[in-house]
């Protein structure tokens, strides 16, 4: 429990309000009774939103955080961030600007790198529609919604671009599949031989080489190590900086 803490804390601290934690402690996707599941809660305070309304924007951000683990107890450095992803939703919902799967991509590639990550840390644009087409069953009222304000409902629609919170939500999630789940825990190269071995019928996935979970020990292992000999304010520092190669300015 103590290293799951300090892996939520210096995931939370460095991705700041894009890409909270890897490990996810186990009491944050539980609720009590009358507040059901986080995935249904998230889901259906998406539905609230409305143009550019910010309290329902703000109990939106306030469920996704929530959902990755980011309580009271963490929630101070991270103000002005959570503030800063609120004000670009706002902006989204209303029309402008919006976030591509390269740049949720850019965002946890450059974490990576900063935890010396091994290969498999990295990902894709391809991958992260991937995961988004999956959290879609779940949150249907969030992922590739689109702006309220252009938004047709009377007609199906997958939005490529996403907004700052869904941004937020994809990209925490990738990460926390990035450390236990063994089918996102894959290379690029590794990930092409699956996909080519799936077409031709060639045997297992590759993914199910790493059934015992060696990677997620690794994983869980190095951000222990280098979450250790970060200083706080070298984390608030990259929490700016993971907002910024995400797109959602100041």
């Amino acid at each position: 429990m103590r290293k799951l803490k300090l892996v939520s804390l210096v995931m939370v601290l460095a991705v700041a309000g894009v890409s909270c934690l890897f490990a996810i402690r186990a009491n944050t996707t539980k609720a009590s009774a009358d507040e059901g599941p986080s995935w249904e809660r998230i889901n259906r305070t998406a539905s609230q939103v409305k143009n550019g309304d910010e309290k329902p924007i703000r109990d939106l951000a306030d469920q996704v955080f929530k959902h990755h683990g980011i309580d009271s107890a963490v929630m101070l450095p991270l103000a002005s961030m959570k503030d800063r992803l609120v004000a670009r939703e706002i902006d989204y919902q209303n029309g402008k600007g919006g976030i591509n799967e390269e740049q949720v991509a850019g965002a946890v590639n450059q974490l990576a790198d900063r935890f010396n990550g091994p290969s498999y840390a990295h990902t894709t644009g391809s991958e992260v529609k991937k995961l988004r087409l999956r959290m879609l069953t779940l949150y249907p009222s969030l992922i590739g919604r689109g702006p309220s304000s252009s938004r047709d409902d009377s007609r199906p629609h997958f939005e490529a671009r996403m907004g700052p919170l869904e941004a937020f939500h994809v990209t925490a999630t990738m990460l926390h599949q990035k450390v236990f789940n063994p089918e996102f825990q894959l290379s690029q190269e590794e990930a092409q031989d699956s996909s080519l071995q799936s077409r031709t019928g060639d045997g297992a996935v590759r993914a199910k080489d790493n059934a015992h979970g060696e990677r997620t020990r690794e994983m869980l292992d190095l951000i222990q190590q280098q979450g250790a000999t970060m200083k706080a304010g070298d984390l608030i520092e990259q929490c700016g900086h993971t907002l910024d190669l995400l797109g959602v300015p100041k």
